[in-house]
């Protein structure tokens, strides 16, 4: 797979961005998932991961993006 560039750009002012993603933990394919909130001078606001069992990779995306709307 070719590599390619990824950048993250900040918010517009007075606007916070949430980032999460879910993913599997070592070779027993249990799932977890985080995210952080950073503001537009891309300082870091808040974080947090959870373990969420045996679930797919779908799941855990869902349950990152649920939590983290929750929080903010």
């Amino acid at each position: 797979m070719p590599s390619r560039w990824v950048a993250w750009l900040p918010p517009q002012d007075d606007v916070v961005a949430l980032n999460v993603d879910g993913n599997f933990l070592g070779n027993n394919f249990v799932a977890g998932f985080g995210g952080l909130c950073c503001d537009h001078n891309n300082h870091f606001l808040w974080g947090f991961y959870d373990c969420c069992g045996h679930v797919s990779i779908l799941h855990a995306e869902i349950l990152a993006l649920l939590r983290g709307l929750e929080f903010c």
